[in-house]
């Protein structure tokens, strides 16, 4: 009984790190577009002033846009790799430390 729960959470524990592994690869990528989107190849059909956006000029708001997305990947990958840490500090028996239960 208790091998089957053990068994259990190293499937839990390899998906965990899938899903960073994917989340970290997709990050590097998306970075990836990121500089070239806001560097002379990607900004070419960006590059020019209007429509304004939010009082900005559009190329103006091209970046803006790009480094908001940039930060809502980043916390979604901190919000991933957070999960995954908080996963693989609790102890098999799932029972947590004897200081989290009041013991010496």
């Amino acid at each position: 009984m208790r091998g089957e729960s053990w068994t259990g959470e190293i499937e839990h524990e390899k998906e965990a790190a899938m899903s960073v592994r994917w989340v970290r690869g997709g990050t590097v990528l998306f970075f990836i577009l990121f500089v070239v989107a806001v560097t002379w190849p990607g900004m070419v059909p960006f590059n020019r002033i209007e429509p304004y956006i939010l009082g900005l000029p559009f190329s103006m708001a091209w970046i803006a846009f790009w480094v908001v997305l940039s930060f809502l990947m980043l916390l979604f990958l901190d919000h991933t790799e957070e999960r995954s840490r908080k996963g693989a500090d609790e102890p098999p028996d799932g029972r947590g430390t004897a200081a989290g239960r009041g013991g010496a």
